[in-house]
């Protein structure tokens, strides 16, 4: 039997600085804990708060054809072959980072040595300023486009995988993550773009924002469980 797929969930934000948009990538995460009944603890060496646990996730069936019959051939070898997979199995491990979050990537680090995952076992999850609230987009190619945290995130691993150059461009160009919209305010002011992420979800978009985390998250998480196995890496 083999073993569980190890994976690191993070979700970024800002330690400290509960329910407000910046913070979304965690909230993310306590709904997956939930889902999951995963229960948090705080890791010192880890710089943050972990939970982990098993997951599985059903495979859809797989129809093989029969081969065809040779009427001249007498005695046909019989071949048994193992029934396909039914489920996959993953161990997660969530972690919430204890820094702000243009710092994250120090306790993406931090976990990642303890707990020995390596950089294609990293999913990130953060607040997006450019798609509406409450949308899912996972991304896997391209810059961080202005988000600290993710920057973060990408530096820290870089630099934990910088004695292989395959690897290294590996992490920039494979990392997957999971985008959550928050929209963008109306002014393009930057005082005012930080103002926004720094405050609390509006209770309208609190309603919102519950159904997209504890909903529409598990299940899109869930999908690309699934990928993932019948594919065999990220992303």
């Amino acid at each position: 039997m083999s073993l569980p797929r190890r994976l690191l969930f993070v979700g970024l934000g800002n330690h400290g600085f509960p329910g407000t948009r910046h913070n979304v990538g965690m909230m993310a995460l306590d709904a997956l804990a939930k889902d999951w009944n995963f229960h948090w603890e705080s890791c010192g060496s880890c710089l943050g708060f972990v939970a982990q646990g098993i997951v599985e996730v059903k495979l859809p069936r797989i129809k093989k054809k029969k081969p065809p019959v040779d009427p001249e051939a007498t005695h046909s070898p019989v071949v048994v072959e193992p029934p396909p997979p039914t489920a996959a199995t993953y161990e997660i491990t969530l972690m919430k980072p204890k820094q702000f979050m243009n710092v994250n990537g120090k306790s993406i680090a931090a976990t990642a040595k303890v707990k020995k995952f390596n950089p294609e076992d990293v999913i990130i999850f953060h607040d997006d300023l450019e798609r509406e609230l409450g949308v899912l987009s996972w991304k896997v190619k391209g810059s961080a486009n202005g988000h600290n945290g993710v920057v973060s995130a990408i530096g820290a691993l870089r630099t934990n995988v910088s004695r292989s150059h395959h690897l290294l461009n590996s992490c920039q160009q494979e990392f997957l993550r999971m985008r959550i919209g928050i929209n963008r305010p109306t002014s393009k002011n930057p005082a005012a773009v930080a103002s926004y992420v720094l405050a609390q979800f509006a209770k309208a978009e609190q309603l919102l924002l519950h159904e997209t985390l504890y909903t529409s998250l598990p299940a899109k998480v869930k999908e690309k469980l699934v990928a993932l196995a019948a594919k065999g890496k990220l992303p």
